[in-house]
């Protein structure tokens, strides 16, 4: 089973959007058993950049906004890849081994991760 992230998220964006399943997979053109299996997290999201973009063309995702940016994140995290900015990435790349395994155990709160979040933010 993957991850339920992506799933979670096109399932909210679908719903602001105000558009039913069967609707959003009449204007899409996606088979209406695959999406439903991706919102429900038990089948990994499409990979491809192109069936992505006619996805969050359709949710009226602005291209290189934060929410768009999400949604392509959250596709490669629910099937278990990194997502490809941080594998183009060399600095974070190498950099990345070094903070999963600071996190890892620390069993941060919400807020906390809220928090280490703005600080990085703040910083860039």
């Amino acid at each position: 089973m993957s991850n339920p992230i992506f799933g979670k998220l096109l399932k909210s964006l679908r719903a602001e959007c105000g558009l039913s399943l069967r609707k959003f997979c009449e204007i899409s053109e996606l088979d209406p058993g695959n999406v439903s299996r991706w919102e429900r997290g038990v089948a990994n999201p499409p990979q491809t950049d192109k069936t992505l973009e006619r996805i969050a063309l359709i949710l009226k995702l602005t291209p290189g906004s934060d929410q768009y940016k999400d949604f392509f994140v959250a596709a490669s995290i629910s099937s278990g890849k990194l997502p490809r900015s941080v594998i183009e990435d060399k600095v974070l790349l190498d950099k990345l081994p070094v903070l999963l395994r600071t996190l890892d155990g620390q069993k941060l709160s919400s807020a906390q991760l809220d928090s280490l979040i703005q600080k990085v933010r703040d910083e860039l």
